[in-house]
């Protein structure tokens, strides 16, 4: 047991060290192998939550970065590391934080005139669990509430110009309607009728797979 926590240790260690070389996450970066991987041991070793808040801090700046890319690989990693955040950060971090993540993917992603429908489909999907966590803090929730008109109209017309992001657009959209029912610019059976448009633009097939990919 000795062993064991001493090479637990070692690791945790070697892992804090290795986020704190945050230029592997960057605009540009050329080496999608080690970007991965990077990504991936933060993921399987819950690196985040051990974190301090300095650390916390250096890596939102390179989300940041990379979200605010003109490059839409760069987008897709930066809401990749997203995803990461809001898996294992506390809840005192993202109260301070999900608002300046919100305006981040509806002005970087969200209203950006061109970008791959794999970058745009992960944006609907993590934009979704923002939502679904936002109103657990009041200042985020009335930040949403402001912004539910907007996220709206961005949704459905990305939806409209591109069929391949009508996945994330249902599953993000759904999210909002259930939780801001009346701050979206008309009531509950209106926004139905959106989210039936959506669906009846999908096969039965469309939908199966979506509940799959946004489980």
């Amino acid at each position: 047991l000795i062993i064991d926590s001493r090479l637990t240790f070692e690791m945790d260690s070697s892992i804090m060290e290795l986020l704190d070389a945050y230029d592997i996450i960057r605009p540009g970066s050329t080496n999608e192998h080690n970007l991965k991987e990077y990504l991936n041991t933060i993921k399987n070793f819950q690196v985040l939550a051990k974190c301090s808040n300095k650390q916390l801090q250096s890596f939102s700046s390179c989300v940041n970065r990379c979200l605010n890319s003109n490059s839409s690989k760069d987008k897709y990693y930066g809401l990749c590391a997203l995803d990461l955040i809001l898996q294992q950060c506390t809840s005192d971090y993202l109260g301070q934080s999900l608002g300046s993540y919100i305006n981040s993917i509806v002005n970087q992603v969200f209203k950006v005139s061109q970008i791959e429908p794999l970058t745009l489909n992960h944006g609907f999907y993590v934009m979704g669990k923002i939502l679904d966590v936002a109103t657990t803090f009041l200042d985020v929730s009335r930040q949403v509430s402001s912004l539910s008109s907007t996220l709206v109209n961005c949704i459905v017309d990305l939806s409209n110009r591109n069929k391949a992001v009508d996945f994330g657009a249902f599953y993000c959209l759904s999210i909002l309607m259930t939780n801001y029912p009346g701050a979206c610019g008309g009531n509950s059976s209106n926004l139905k009728l959106i989210e039936e448009s959506l669906v009846n633009k999908m096969s039965t097939n469309d939908i199966k797979v979506a509940s799959q990919v946004f489980e």
